[in-house]
């Protein structure tokens, strides 16, 4: 893939997604389910050696990020908490 973009006269800039696992319905996480898997990490240091690479970001599952929000007493940014109250309405 980073052949390419490299190899592109036509592309500047390329966002790679990072994939998170598969969790259930109580944040524990299904690798047993999870088919593709890419770490931020990954994507980050692919994008620390290349110019042309920006990171998408995976997000944790919404419960995983509530847990670690009340753990932490932080309070999540503006996007996560968006989609976190209508998820929430439902």
């Amino acid at each position: 893939m980073l052949g390419a973009i490299n190899g592109s006269d036509f592309v500047q800039k390329s966002v790679l997604l990072a994939l998170d696992e598969v969790y259930d319905e109580t944040g524990c996480r299904r690798l047993d389910l999870t088919n593709l898997y890419v770490p931020n990490r990954l994507i980050a240091s692919l994008a620390k050696e290349n110019r042309r690479v920006l990171l998408g970001a995976s997000m944790l599952s919404f419960m995983q990020f509530e847990r670690m929000a009340q753990k932490e007493n932080i309070y999540p940014l503006s996007l996560y908490s968006t989609v976190w109250q209508k998820r929430r309405i439902k």
